[in-house]
């Protein structure tokens, strides 16, 4: 006779139903300066601050297409600086630089960039500090710069390495100093730079290396100067053009450019008389072609206008009336045809905008219409085809102008592509209802259209629309009218700041820092509180829940009654009700978002908040009472400076390096909503070398938390400003109902039973059979990003009866061992709760059967033991 019972096992662990991705988005742009100001509307993120240029992240070296000037998004970002590009003959790059990663892979300073785009990871020389130099023969890289070590072994400023095999070899120079430039003749390696011996042979920025011995030869041109920078050969003129900072060759002047005969080490008789109108003359980049010398620098030809960028003669170093003007020395040169590429730290040529990156007709030296638009200065320039491989101190490439203030567009991972010029002021706060931006801040124009502090944008076009309120003083203040918040409630958009009137069609209507206007009309509502009573007061924020506007700033009052910088106003009726609700804030208060069952705030009340002291300038404040609550995040040597909720989670920004014992290098942490405790989330802002970062400003939407500062790195990328993470769905619950599992709404799912995916379960639901054991779990993808749910054991323990008394198993819980006593010879397997087999051994009847458990990790198992034609299942708890 058997007796059957179920047994369902659900393993419950305390998770959120979303949480955070501790891992930054990589689409999101990025800005050239501090982000102040970050909020979200209706698929839009707005940011704002100092900025006046953004673009997306590419890293220091890209690949540009030769004609659209477009950047190849499928090469490995390089994260650093990129000197130095070298084409490998088969379609891939040898680059050289300042970094610390190529595709988040940990390589420094020289990399190999396969002809598939991806990192060769099976050389990583790692040079300790900067490449500057690359030249390669059909067997040799030969790498120079400013490294001592390479593969931990001794190299001072020269290594070469085996092309086929990658390893190092023992050509070892010795150099003493830096080496710049580099060209191979033969089995010559010429080197040019900051340096004064090689080896033991005094030898002044530029030596002629013996490729097999790395000894310096007899050619000696002995350079008068300060540095070689670049180099080029001639072997038609058995020339090596040098250009640099020197003022001799030998004893002949030559003013930073000279031609060594490759034989006799001395100048020869090619000169090019070279001048500047102020300082002196340095060139940094050459490019031969044909009979034509190409050089760039700060420089100026005698008698032409050509300004930095000139051509001469090869042969006889004439100039050549070749007219390009750029307003700033070029660093790179590359040719493509007729076409001359170049590179730089300018920002302009032949007086047009062009950021360090230009082309020009190598006919007429005509600008061209190729604008990549780099973020920061250009090293160097390579041709692979019709491509440009570029590398330099930039961040990005495909950049555009942003005068302070820029939307972000989810849907695309662009940015809106209208700019407006605020003629100096700026954006602090917008909101989107339909094709109408609001934004509000201190400005007193849009393209030149008058708009004062508000204005309506048509969201389809970038024009300003009619609707113009303005948030003004009528009369001359100490300070300046602002608008600080604005929210959308019905068809009104209340509005927070620092003004006196609000200006509709001509008329003045009395509103002191907060009022409603009618979003079709302009006109401000009937709404009629005063908040403040000088224009020494104001509000930074306001938040709505309900019926109710909960205004923060530096205020005393509110309409007649006495507010400590905090306030509660009723607007369920047209006039509005001023609440009781009136925490005592020691200090202006910054920003307010309203949960259920607290107001979170932050700013300058160390002194005290809600009857407490908050010396991290973040509280939480009950609603009913206004009394601090208890959570008082304890933010190690730092402080609060922005905080946005979810419904689940409260997000704080700030400038700290640690919660109590828990690391937040970024000054970005999240805590659960219902308990205040911290969550595990710990995201990656800041967190390498650079340290702490700053978060000025922070932003919730459905899916993604937006960031923005004064941060320089985001994970190991040089991320700057601007940051985003996905909220990511993970250890969530399965919710049965009878035998069926289900999982939340998401994008996809992926059912597993026993760590195994079942074939066709793609569905938000799962049948499961309460005929066989299993553990079960899903996988969704949603927002962009995948997450796990927690595990669901079924078990089915079918016993026979009398039976279970006969089968002995002590001790439960269980450390280093166990042991059994089996009324028959039996088997015994053990799982884990993912299912799996962990241990499988045979049981003797009438003895005491031993079960090592100190392998174990600590868990729950499951047991079944197999005796004749009966199972049975039994629960075990490993402990440490």
């Amino acid at each position: 006779m058997y007796r059957t019972c179920f047994l369902l096992l659900m393993m419950l662990l305390n998770y959120q139903i979303f949480a955070q991705s501790d891992t930054h988005r990589a689409g999101n742009w990025i800005t050239n300066s501090d982000v102040s100001h970050v909020e979200y509307s209706n698929g839009y993120t707005m940011i704002s601050g100092s900025f006046d240029k953004m673009g997306p992240y590419t890293g220091g070296g890209v690949l540009l297409n030769g004609t659209t000037g477009l950047y190849d998004p499928t090469m490995p970002i390089v994260d650093g600086y990129v000197n130095v590009s070298l084409p490998d003959g088969t379609g891939g790059w040898y680059i050289g630089g300042y970094f610390t990663s190529v595709k988040n892979t940990t390589i420094r300073n020289l990399a190999h960039i396969k002809s598939d785009k991806t990192i060769d990871q099976t050389w990583a020389p790692n040079p300790n500090y900067v490449v500057y130099a690359l030249a390669m023969t059909s067997t040799t890289l030969y790498a120079g710069g400013d490294f001592k070590e390479v593969n931990l072994q001794t190299r001072n400023a020269l290594a070469a390495f085996d092309i086929s095999s990658g390893a190092m070899k023992d050509w070892n120079p010795n150099v003493t100093g830096t080496v710049y430039a580099l060209a191979v003749v033969g089995n010559t390696v010429y080197a040019g730079g900051d340096f004064t011996k090689v080896g033991t042979v005094a030898r002044l920025d530029l030596a002629a290396i013996d490729g097999t011995t790395g000894i310096a030869t007899t050619w000696n041109p002995a350079i008068t100067g300060t540095s070689i920078s670049c180099m080029a050969v001639n072997t038609t003129t058995n020339a090596l053009y040098i250009g640099g900072y020197f003022t001799k060759v030998g004893t002949q002047n030559r003013s930073s450019l000279a031609a060594v005969d490759l034989t006799t080490a001395g100048p020869t008789v090619w000169k090019t008389d070279i001048q500047v109108t102020t300082g002196s003359p340095s060139v940094y980049t050459m490019l031969l072609s044909g009979n034509v010398l190409y050089i760039g620098g700060y420089l100026q030809l005698k008698g032409l206008a050509a300004l930095n960028l000139a051509a001469v003669n090869a042969s006889t170093g004439a100039s050549i009336n070749w007219l390009p003007t750029v307003d700033s020395a070029p660093y790179a040169l590359a040719l493509s045809g007729t076409t001359l590429y170049v590179g730089g730290y300018f920002s302009s040529v032949n007086s047009n905008t062009r950021n360090y990156l230009a082309a020009v007709s190598t006919a007429d030296a005509t600008l061209l219409d190729w604008n990549p638009f780099a973020s920061d200065g250009v090293n160097c320039l390579a041709m692979s085809g019709s491509d440009v491989f570029a590398g330099g101190y930039f961040r990005g490439v495909n950049w555009i102008y942003r005068d302070g203030f820029a939307l972000l567009q989810d849907a695309t991972d662009q940015p809106w592509p209208f700019a407006f010029n605020l003629n100096g002021g700026q954006v602090n706060t917008m909101r989107i209802q339909g094709t109408t931006l609001y934004i509000g801040g201190n400005f007193s124009s849009i393209n030149k259209s008058v708009r004062r502090n508000l204005a309506a944008i048509d969201l389809t076009t970038g024009l300003p629309l009619a609707w113009a309120p303005g948030a003004i003083y009528t009369t001359a203040t100490s300070n300046p009218a602002v608008v600080n918040s604005i929210k959308i409630k019905d068809n009104l958009l209340y509005v927070g700041g620092r003004f006196g009137t609000i200006n509709n069609a001509g008329v003045n209507t009395a509103r002191i820092n907060f009022t409603a206007v009618d979003l079709s009309s302009g006109a401000p509502s009937t709404l009629n509180i005063n908040v403040g009573s000088t224009n020494f007061d104001i509000i930074n924020s306001l938040d709505i829940a309900d019926n109710i506007v909960y205004a923060a700033g530096a205020f005393a009052q509110v309409g007649t009654q006495t507010r400590h910088n905090l306030a509660a106003i009723d607007v369920s009726v047209a006039t509005g009700n001023i609440l009781p609700w009136a925490p005592v804030s020691n200090g202006e208060v910054a920003k307010i978002r309203v949960a259920p069952s607290a107001a979170y705030v932050v700013g300058d009340f160390a002194n005290g908040i809600g009857g407490s002291i908050r010396a991290t300038r973040i509280a939480a404040l009950n609603l009913t009472t206004g009394l601090a609550t208890p959570w008082n995040p304890p933010l190690k040597d730092g402080y609060a400076t922005d905080v946005d909720i979810t419904s689940s989670d409260v997000y704080v920004g700030g400038y700290y390096d640690s919660i109590a014992l828990e690391p937040r290098y970024g000054g970005l942490a999240s805590f659960s909503l219902s308990t205040g405790l911290l969550n595990s989330w710990n995201p990656d802002l800041g967190g390498n070398s650079d340290g702490i970062a700053s978060v000025y400003s922070i932003a919730t939407s459905a899916n993604r938390i937006h960031v923005g500062g004064g941060f320089n790195s985001v994970g190991n990328e040089s991320r700057t400003y601007y940051a985003e993470y996905d909220l990511c769905p993970d250890g969530f619950n399965l919710v049965p109902t009878g035998s069926v599992l289900s999982a939340p709404s998401a994008t996809s799912y992926q059912w597993y039973k026993n760590g195994t995916a079942i074939p066709g379960a793609t569905g938000q639901t799962l049948e499961i059979s309460f005929l066989e054991n299993g553990t079960y779990y899903v996988v969704i993808t949603q927002n962009g990003c995948t997450g796990r749910s927690n595990d669901y054991v079924y078990l089915i323990t079918g016993q026979v009866k009398g039976e279970p008394s006969l089968i002995k198993i002590f001790p439960n819980p269980v450390k280093e061992e166990m042991f059994m006593e089996v009324p028959q010879q039996a088997t015994l397997t053990m799982l884990d709760v993912m299912g799996r087999n962990v241990k499988n051994s045979t049981l003797v009847a009438g003895e005491l059967n031993r079960i090592e458990t100190h392998d174990l990790n600590t868990g729950t198992y499951i047991l079944i033991v197999r005796t004749g034609n009966a199972t049975n299942y039994f629960k075990i708890l490993k402990t440490h």
